[in-house]
């Protein structure tokens, strides 16, 4: 048994350095099962590959945003997928208890719920010949009573009122950031937001997320949209809406980090076509993101 904090210390910090980046890898095996159910027809490893890519996740994997919440929300985003393509009860129950699990953990996973409702009638909306509104209304409804019911034992269990916390804290969220809601100061933070994020991202995903998302709102128009088309359109509103209500101001490349094996999944058919080949483009996209990374390594004084 260690008794000297200095070895105390080293020890975990050493443990930490072996498991921790190995614990955030683990959120590619649902991401690979999430793309092969809503793109079957893809090769499924791309994803993964723009994944691993990021600065945040070559340098940053012993925080706490980057190797534990991108896993959650991974291992959610898989069972919304399941409960959206196969219109499935049972995986909506699910659904809505791990949803009151990932904001207990951090109420920065809250943009899941806006995640999950626009999927739903997103997905209702592209494929409304084989889909029925009363099962949608019936899953939304499993949805919440898995919820409740997550929300009803926690509080039974432990008096715990996520209401309450939820104030307090994002009271102190707005102290701390200063925030002012007017329109120009809005669109300064949503663009001190961008650049924020793409610090732990790089430089270049958030171009190919616009060009993916007007990509997928052509097709919608078109009314060629399919399943994976929905995704990366709910994917981009609930983008859009937490940058217009999100109330805050910087240090959103650690707080929206979780967001990125969404933004892989969206991605990755843009990063194919940068070039006439697929191959050199996927190795150019590969040549910015190590840019990205170098510079982030070499300037900014990261934690």
């Amino acid at each position: 048994m260690l008794t000297d904090p200095q070895a105390c210390f080293i020890n975990l910090t050493k443990n930490f350095a072996y498991f921790l980046p190995f614990f955030a890898t683990l959120l590619l095996i649902p991401l690979y099962f999430i793309q092969k159910q809503i793109t079957p027809r893809v090769f499924p490893i791309i994803p993964a590959l723009i994944y691993i890519s990021a600065p945040s996740v070559i340098l940053m994997t012993l925080l706490t945003d980057q190797f534990l919440f991108p896993l959650l929300f991974t291992i959610y985003l898989l069972v919304l997928a399941l409960m959206i393509t196969r219109q499935s009860m049972p995986y909506a129950f699910l659904a809505g208890c791990m949803a009151y699990l990932l904001v207990f953990v951090s109420f920065s996973l809250l943009p899941i719920f806006g995640l999950t409702v626009i999927w739903l009638f997103v997905d209702y909306w592209i494929n409304r010949q084989n889909r029925k509104l009363r099962t949608i209304l019936l899953l939304l409804a499993s949805f919440f009573g898995g919820l409740l019911l997550t929300y009803l034992l926690a509080w039974l269990l432990t008096g715990y009122s996520p209401f309450a916390r939820y104030q307090l804290a994002f009271q102190k969220h707005r102290e701390i950031k200063q925030f002012e809601f007017s329109a120009q100061w809005i669109l300064e933070y949503i663009f001190l937001n961008h650049v924020d994020f793409m610090l732990w991202t790089g430089f270049g995903l958030l171009f190919l997320f616009y060009v993916s998302s007007i990509r997928a709102f052509v097709l919608f128009f078109q009314r060629k949209a399919v399943t994976y088309d929905g995704f990366r359109i709910a994917f981009f509103l609930t983008f859009l809406i937490l940058n217009l209500v999100g109330q805050t101001r910087g240090e959103v490349g650690r707080l929206w980090v979780f967001l990125l094996p969404g933004f892989a999944l969206t991605i990755f058919p843009e990063s194919l076509k940068l070039l006439k080949n697929p191959l050199h483009s996927l190795q150019l996209f590969f040549l910015l993101q190590m840019f990205s990374t170098f510079l982030v390594f070499y300037y900014i004084h990261f934690p």
